[in-house]
């Protein structure tokens, strides 16, 4: 590619008449681009353009989806619909453009930043671009971010920055060449390998940033004279070399202890007397030396100081940071919803921060022991750091904050009544990305982390279906308070659940089943069980686990299941088990079923007296559809009944020997009420979750409703129906609600994950629902059922009683309350026990105490 030294031959030209000034450039040995690109927007356009991904490109109405470059940055998820439409072939086509010529250097590039965070789980780039991690690695370098579910990118956030891939693309941004009367434009930056640009200067020696009024401008590019190294460079360098320059924003300052960053990593700078300001950009002359084991820029001397753009810390585990230090080393670092704890140290008192799997001190780091009490949960931001080997963090109390608090769904969900009976929907507590607290609460310390929740004596069980990685070490499962929505300390397992031993020359290897730990479910007795996810059929194994001590029993165990099972049933092309479901009690009789994400099949293994017998059944789904898509459900029930829920189906009933009974989609046309939306739409299916419970011989479906894309309504729902009798017809069944009535997200939910568990009370008058859309949230719904003559409406499942005086309403204890209208208007709140409203008609009373939250109805007249 052609280097163009000078710009105003490439820019050079004719101008339209209202053109009020040309602008032209001497870049003093400097480059910009054959293309004419301004910035990064138009390098995007490009490379979907050239790998004919015209989908993107197209802004009239036939694609309300398009978005320009800046506007996909501030998307939730932009990674899906992204890459929904630019796929492998596309970026295929733009890598051989011109033979490489033209993206070549990016090609090149993604492969290096993914080899450099390999050890953060970033997906491996093979060179024929044939994996799907390509189209996420390269949507990730575009909107400056990172693909945290499958397949995992590297992290942009910094690496796609002009400043870190200059040195790759070894070219600079073109800047305007003319501007109209009345028009501010913004220079760009040119590229001089082994320089640093300081600016743009007018013939007076002015440093111009920005270009306006009127005239013709000439400007020059000015270089700094000396080499400066990056700081990767620097910390490579000999001990105790001198006088050498370094580049860098300021990422953190703490007395005279100053820390700056550049995408190559972090340096520690120890400069007396320093008012150097975070965000800052410097370059920095002095010594390298090494403290404490990590390299120093010793008594620096400031060259160069302006304004830049503050460091964005990476986001990341504690876990992380201790297995592989090195990788953050004097960089700054973000820690979401990791606890407190406070240790005794002589006169002194230490304080650490910890998260499922591991702790790390914060150097001298002193909180408030009322606002921060030991295991309170907290968001950080520090730099890592070590002394003699001792890893530490380093940070001012500023810099951590408490992590959100539960909200409330302040929904009004309507009463329902059936034959005389009424059913009520409230919310207890919600953690979900639309109310903005699920990040930092999340049930598990990184995305894609669970499959899976089931209830148990007040508590909500997550599986982590990324423990048995090495950096996490065993499987665990992550607890919470039902009644708060608080994390507790989680149930670790032993270490040999999911280890397999091998000998080979009378040396024993142990090593995790092939597939991380996937799902895990409770049978009808509540032991606990729980599976890996074999693909490309590797090791199977099925545990018992002990929830209070952790231990485990192994159920099944198949070794290269693909090979067993495609002998046992040669139409079986591919072999992958994400989820299993179960029927009766392990520890006597009981059946496992999993579903085949890639066919119609359904394999199941039979306990008898607690014990495998080593066969594994198959059968083959009677049903329409080729497949049931990604990572299926399956859901038995009595009498050899199962559901079965997946990516490209509504949830479907079966006999035991695979024969459909009933099938939810079959009703869009003949009872569209079932599956429409609060739009009016058909809700789309995507999303993977079905759950049958009984109350007082009657019968409830719950089931997943709008995915993330929320078609026919609020993304990430759930919809709650009752069967007419113990027939359990789909098309008898009465909707009760969809909820949350805002839905809980629009994250990408790869694991397809929308489930729920029902807890029945003994008395059979409430159901408490707990829900959970993996990547957006999890939350506590309770289910009033009300026969008529029963006691007064209006005392609620909190033990508070809403009554009416006139034109007031009275609760019979001070508590949270919001009162709503008719129109769902909020009309009062606050903490108090009295309501006046202005108007005669029904309100609707939302109150909390300690033991809960009801909503009651109330008639003002």
């Amino acid at each position: 590619m052609k280097k163009l030294t000078l710009l105003v031959a490439a820019l050079a030209v004719s101008f339209l008449s209202f053109a009020q000034g040309k602008i032209t450039y001497d870049l003093a040995g400097g480059v910009t681009n054959d293309y004419g690109w301004q910035n990064k927007a138009q390098m995007f356009d490009a490379f979907l353009e050239d790998g004919g991904c015209t989908a993107l490109l197209v802004k009239d109405g036939e694609n309300p989806t398009y978005k320009t470059l800046d506007e996909w940055k501030k998307v939730t998820d932009p990674y899906t619909p992204i890459c929904g439409k630019l796929t492998i072939a596309h970026v295929k086509q733009a890598f051989e453009l011109e033979e490489g010529a033209k993206w070549g250097w990016l090609k090149t590039y993604l492969q290096t930043v993914h080899t450099a965070q390999a050890g953060d789980g970033a997906s491996a780039l093979d060179d024929a671009v044939t994996a799907a991690a390509w189209r996420f690695s390269v949507t990730a370098f575009f909107v400056e971010g990172q693909r945290a579910g499958w397949p995992k990118s590297a992290d942009f956030s910094q690496a796609g920055q002009y400043s870190a891939f200059a040195s790759a693309w070894k070219h600079g941004w073109v800047s305007p060449a003319e501007y109209a009367e009345g028009e501010t434009v913004t220079l760009t930056t040119p590229y001089l390998e082994g320089k640093v640009f300081l600016g743009w200067f007018d013939a007076a020696g002015n440093k111009v940033a920005k270009v306006s009024g009127k005239g013709d401008v000439a400007l020059t590019a000015r270089w700094f004279d000396y080499y400066v190294y990056s700081c990767a460079e620097f910390a490579a360098l000999e001990d105790n070399t001198a006088d050498v320059y370094v580049q860098g924003t300021v990422s953190m300052v703490i007395s005279s202890n100053v820390w700056i960053q550049d995408p190559t990593g972090g340096l520690y700078c120890f400069m007396k007397n320093n008012d150097l300001k975070v965000g800052e950009s410097v370059i920095l002359k002095g010594k390298k030396v090494l403290y404490g084991g990590i390299p120093e820029i010793e008594i620096a001397e400031i060259s160069v100081r302006e304004n830049g753009t503050a460091v964005v810390p990476v986001t990341t585990l504690i876990s992380n940071l201790v297995a592989t230090p090195d990788n953050f080393m004097s960089q700054l670092v973000k820690l979401e919803g990791v606890r407190v704890k406070r240790v005794a140290n002589g006169e002194y008192t230490d304080l650490y921060l910890y998260d499922d799997n591991a702790e790390i001190y914060a150097y001298r780091l002193t909180l408030d022991a009322t606002a921060f009490p030991d295991g309170s949960k907290v968001n950080a931001i520090a730099v890592m750091s070590k002394y003699n080997d001792k890893l530490q963090l380093r940070t001012l109390a500023e810099n951590v904050t408490a992590a959100s608090a539960a909200a409330v769904d302040k929904s009004v969900y309507d009463e329902k009544q059936i034959d005389g009976i009424t059913y009520k929907l409230a919310n207890n507590w919600i953690y979900s990305i639309n109310e903005e607290n699920y990040i930092d609460n999340r049930p598990n310390p990184v995305a894609e982390g669970s499959r899976s929740v089931v209830y148990k004596d007040g508590i909500l069980y997550f599986a982590y279906r990324q423990g048995n990685e090495p950096a996490i070490g065993t499987p665990y499962l992550v607890r919470v308070d039902a009644k708060t929505g608080l994390m507790l300390d989680p149930v670790k397992f032993a270490e040999n659940i999911f280890v397999k031993e091998t000998e080979a020359d009378g040396v024993v290897t142990k090593q995790f089943v092939f597939g991380p730990y996937s799902d895990f479910k409770l049978d009808n007795a509540g032991h606990a069980i729980t599976s890996n996810l074999p693909t490309a059929g590797g090791d199977f194994q099925i545990w018992m686990v002990d929830l209070a001590t952790g231990e485990g029993s192994l159920l099944v165990d198949m070794t290269k299941t693909g090979e067993f099972l495609k002998d046992k049933y040669p139409d079986n092309t591919t072999i992958r088990i994400d989820r299993i479901g179960v029927y009766g009690d392990v520890t006597k009789d009981a059946r496992i079923m999993a579903p085949c994400a890639s066919a119609k099949d359904i394999y199941y293994w039979d306990i008898k007296d607690g014990k495998w017998d080593g066969n594994t059944g198959w059968f083959k789904l009677e049903m329409d559809a080729e497949n049931l898509g990604m990572a299926p459900v399956c859901c038995p029930v009595a009498d050899g009944y199962f559901y079965v829920d997946g990516f490209t189906t509504y949830p479907m009933l079966f006999d035991e020997d695979g024969n459909m009974v009933d099938n939810l989609g079959a009703y869009v046309e003949t009872n569209p009420e079932l599956l429409l939306g609060s739009n009016g739409k058909a809700r789309a299916f995507g999303h993977n979750g079905v759950l049958e419970f009984e109350v007082n011989g009657e019968y409830f479906l719950s089931i997943a409703g709008d995915n993330t894309e929320g078609k026919g309504g609020a993304p990430s729902t759930f919809v709650l129906y009752k069967f007419k009798d113990a027939s359990r017809n789909f098309a008898e069944m009465t909707t009760l609600w969809e909820f949350p009535a805002n839905g809980m997200g629009t994250v990408s939910n790869p694991q397809r994950t929308a489930t729920s568990f029902a807890n029945v009370a003994e008395d059979g008058k409430t159901v408490d629902l707990y829900v959970y859309t993996c990547e957006n949230g999890y939350a506590s719904y309770t289910m009033t059922i009300q026969e008529q003559g029963d006691a007064v409406e209006n005392v609620a499942n909190n033990g508070v009683m809403v009554t009416v005086d006139g034109m007031t309403i009275r609760t019979s204890e001070i508590v949270d309350m919001e009162v709503f209208n008719i129109s769902g208007q909020k009309v009062a709140a606050g903490n108090m026990n009295v309501a006046e409203v202005a108007a005669q008609g029904v309100y609707m009373v939302r109150t909390v105490n300690a033991n809960g939250t009801s909503v009651a109805k109330v008639l003002v007249k």
